[in-house]
């Protein structure tokens, strides 16, 4: 909606489907804040049981503005958002007043992009995780994008996680359609996201200035028509 908004033609083409999974949701009064690095996981963890009044006022540290909206949208009420990736939110979180006095809970996916409960413990912060969804990787293309490959219709790709990228490149080597890249521009959120696709025979390739939607969407406004 934001792309399309802005002028951009835009289209979906899913790499990874999120499936929540079970979890203990038990008393988590021992807990002195969440930290939330994805919306998914936000959402799985408030489709596993009510957020009562007990945990509506705990503080959950969240990665950008979209995760923090969700938090509020789950029923918490004291949603901090930090601008950046994991590692942005760790040093934040290492900065808190007393922080070696509170315990966190990070609610997330089977896998992070960053080992932010380990980064925590390792400066003497007491940490742990909750997994509460998966992501599964798409094992081909859709018919639909194939065909808007080979008319060219085509123009930009954009990545926003590593996993995203790893998807999309396994998906092009399934379908044997590597040289139409050629053609093609791909922006990445992050440099390490532009290293699992820069495999491909991209025409130009692009990195976001910061890890996140705003710079994504300038990154795009810079180097497309819309």
């Amino acid at each position: 909606h934001e792309l399309e908004s802005a002028g951009f033609k835009t289209f979906l083409e899913p790499m990874l489907s999120i499936h929540c999974v079970d979890f203990q949701y038990a008393d988590f009064t021992h807990y002195d804040a969440f930290i939330a690095t994805s919306a998914n996981a936000v959402r799985c963890f408030s489709a596993g049981g009510n957020v009562d009044a007990g945990l509506r006022d705990i503080t959950v540290y969240c990665v950008g503005k979209h995760t923090a909206d969700s938090v509020r949208e789950a029923g918490f009420s004291n949603a901090v958002s930090v601008d950046g990736t994991g590692e942005d939110l760790a040093n934040f979180i290492s900065d808190l007043n007393e922080v070696k006095a509170q315990t966190f809970l990070h609610i997330c996916g089977k896998h992070v992009a960053f080992p932010i409960v380990e980064t925590l413990k390792a400066r003497g912060i007491k940490a742990s995780s909750l997994v509460v969804y998966e992501t599964l990787k798409a094992d081909t293309f859709t018919h639909s994008f194939l065909e808007k490959l080979e008319k060219g219709y085509v123009e930009v790709v954009t990545f926003f996680s590593k996993r995203t990228a790893e998807a999309f490149v396994d998906c092009v080597r399934q379908s044997e359609s590597e040289s139409i890249f050629s053609s093609i521009k791909v922006l990445s959120i992050s440099p390490s996201v532009l290293e699992c696709v820069r495999v491909l025979p991209w025409g130009a390739s692009y990195v976001s200035e910061t890890p996140d939607r705003q710079g994504m969407l300038k990154l795009l406004k810079t180097y497309t028509s819309g």
